[in-house]
């Protein structure tokens, strides 16, 4: 596979890898972080694990591309 399939991210090398410093999974692990503050600020889920969960089942939600996805997501 050749770069030109994969498109032009700053994240990635022209045969679609990883480049040293990618902060992409970064970002998730904030996005989640910062969904799960915001679930314990609303609603009262006592466990962690579950907060976590819900948290990432969210962010995969706000992150699909098209509305199969984000209802999977959801369920």
């Amino acid at each position: 596979m050749d770069g030109s399939a994969v498109g032009s991210n700053a994240a990635h090398d022209q045969l679609g890898r990883f480049t040293a410093g990618n902060t992409e999974w970064r970002r998730k692990q904030q996005r989640i972080a910062a969904k799960i503050d915001e679930l314990a600020r609303e609603y009262d889920v006592t466990s962690a694990v579950a907060r976590m969960l819900l948290a990432q089942h969210l962010d995969a939600a706000e992150q699909a591309r098209n509305s199969i996805l984000r209802s999977r997501h959801t369920r």
